[in-house]
């Protein structure tokens, strides 16, 4: 298995899957695997489909938005979903899901020089770090890791991964990505 198959189903178990709009921890309006939809336009740029498997209109998926983001935040996704509620196929969120992280490996690809020699292991834990916190918080509130990673120095990256807010398993599991990097180095 690839690294970038590895990154999505890691982020599957991570994220988990939901086929439809939810509000994040911080009131986004969410899908998928933790897709972030900043407006109605990203909303209906993507396949959304009624219940029955119809495709949803514009203002079907505009209408869902708007009701999901008057929601209270944080709640568990089953919470937002109504029977109108219109859904993304399980198929069209992992391709969702693949085109980011692809994007999100040619991102890192031209924000780390050596990404290319890099142990697999460690660009899993880098993709997880970067789809969780984005490129901008990546580089910009992890300066120690960075320059870890830039060194090629997996162990002192290993004790620089932890994320506030993220569970203690994910960033115990990235953690030892960066440890395995070590080894394999």
């Amino acid at each position: 298995m690839s690294y970038i198959d590895a990154s999505v189903a890691a982020t599957i178990r991570w994220e988990g899957m939901v086929s439809w709009m939810y509000l994040d921890t911080i009131g986004i309006v969410t899908v998928g695997c933790g897709l972030a939809l900043a407006d109605t336009g990203v909303a209906c740029s993507l396949p959304f489909q009624l219940q029955d498997g119809g495709l949803a209109s514009e203002d079907v998926v505009v209408t869902d938005f708007h009701r999901v983001k008057a929601l209270a935040p944080g709640k568990r996704p089953g919470f937002y979903h109504s029977l109108a509620s219109p859904v993304l196929s399980q198929s069209d969120i992992k391709g969702l899901l693949r085109k980011r992280v692809v994007a999100d490996d040619a991102i890192l690809r031209t924000g780390l020089a050596s990404w290319d020699a890099m142990p697999a292991a460690a660009k899993l834990a880098l993709l997880d770090m970067d789809y969780n916190l984005g490129t901008g918080g990546l580089f910009r509130h992890h300066l120690p890791l960075i320059e870890s990673v830039r060194a090629g120095n997996w162990t002192a990256a290993a004790s620089q991964c932890h994320r506030i807010g993220i569970s203690d398993d994910r960033n115990d599991w990235t953690k030892k990505l960066f440890l395995t990097a070590a080894q394999v180095s």
